[in-house]
């Protein structure tokens, strides 16, 4: 996390985070109910992202996927123990199942740190942004599981 908006509470400068493509409101009929995975008012960030001329930017899955920074709302940044090597896989269940990203994100973190979920067996190679369209090549013919961009 490099800086925060103001109101932000949750997250601060140098946190370490996993960004979640959408954000449960907390407030609406779903929420109420304990089931924010299937929230109507999810959050995503309120400014929009340019180009330095202007040219409006639509961050992939509301989180800018393959991109060295990008702008998020808060609830979208999930503070996860600093320990934890970077970005080491990621689960992606159907419209989240019954995933709660402020509450699992955390928990598979600290289960992968106490050698109890082996993220790492889930990576067949880890790979710099340039490479990331040969390595979808890659996962389409089959020659990887799972390809981790690292900055």
């Amino acid at each position: 996390m490099e800086a925060i908006g103001g109101g932000v509470t949750n997250v601060g400068p140098g946190d370490y985070v996993v960004l979640a493509w959408r954000a449960p409101c907390g407030t609406c009929r779903s929420c109420a109910r304990g089931r924010p995975w299937y929230c109507f008012d999810s959050a995503n960030a309120a400014q929009r992202m340019t180009l330095p001329d202007g040219t409006p930017l639509s961050p992939a899955l509301g989180i800018g996927a393959f991109a060295e920074k990008t702008l998020v709302a808060a609830g979208q940044a999930v503070k996860v123990d600093r320990a934890a090597p970077g970005r080491g896989g990621a689960l992606k269940p159907s419209w989240y199942g019954d995933c709660l990203p402020s509450r699992d994100f955390p928990m598979l973190i600290d289960l992968f740190l106490s050698g109890r979920f082996p993220l790492d067996r889930f990576v067949s190679e880890t790979i710099a942004l340039d490479q990331v369209d040969a390595a979808f090549v890659k996962m389409q013919r089959g020659e990887v599981l799972r390809s981790v961009v690292v900055f």
